[in-house]
């Protein structure tokens, strides 16, 4: 089985089945699962696993450039999932994204934040996981990735979709490893309500963040 994955997704108490935290949020368990043969491929697995959330890459993430998805595929996965018994799918943007960076890159960067969205938008995906970025200067690059974040969200306004700003573990001049730099990010931003955190494991315990505990934990109890 994949690595373990967990998603804390609040609810009224009875409203469902399923492992609760102290405040009363569900946490669905699942993996990061591989999409060969088919974006819903990955929701096959999960449903073989027993999954109630899975996460996956709607594109390559490591190139710029990707086919369209095509209708056929849309209706596939939207189909899949209706009888897989997953409740929450989160899509994970390209690595090579850096919203912080100069003209050139971050050009590339919000065109691929873009598609991302509306891939998300397309398929019925919930969250679209990003990393912040990196900037030798913190406020220009906190100033770069609200900016584009705004510009993003604005593009699919009326979609659902939802942005995870992944805490990062702090190597070099990383955006996102100190509370300060996220809730800066969250102030900022425009569309509040599009915009969410999302800590995994091992960054927060990388940077000795206790409170901060990884989901692979909290599978198995730890």
């Amino acid at each position: 089985m994949p690595g373990g994955l967990g998603y804390r997704i609040g609810s009224q108490a009875g409203e469902t089945e399923g492992f609760r935290t102290g405040n009363n949020a569900r946490v669905l368990l699942g993996s990061h699962l591989s999409t060969s043969g088919g974006l819903h491929r990955a929701l096959e697995d999960a449903r073989a696993y027993g999954f109630r959330t899975t996460a996956l890459f709607v594109r390559s993430p490591r190139q710029w450039a990707a086919p369209p998805l095509g209708e056929e595929a849309d209706e596939e996965f939207r189909n899949v999932r209706e009888g897989s018994g997953v409740e929450v799918v989160v899509a994970h943007a390209s690595y090579l994204i850096y919203l912080a960076g100069e003209p050139p890159q971050r050009k590339n960067g919000l065109g691929a934040v873009r598609e991302d969205l509306a891939r998300c938008a397309a398929l019925g995906i919930e969250y679209l996981v990003l990393h912040p970025g990196s900037c030798p200067d913190l406020e220009t690059g906190i100033r770069r990735i609200v900016d584009g974040l705004d510009e993003a969200l604005e593009t699919v306004a009326k979609k659902r979709v939802r942005l995870l700003l992944e805490v990062t573990a702090g190597q070099g001049n990383c955006i996102g490893h100190r509370f300060e730099h996220l809730a800066e990010l969250l102030a900022r931003v425009r569309l509040k309500s599009r915009v969410c955190l999302l800590s995994t494991s091992p960054s927060p315990r990388d940077r000795g963040c206790s409170r901060m505990q990884s989901t692979a934990r909290k599978k198995k109890g730890g």
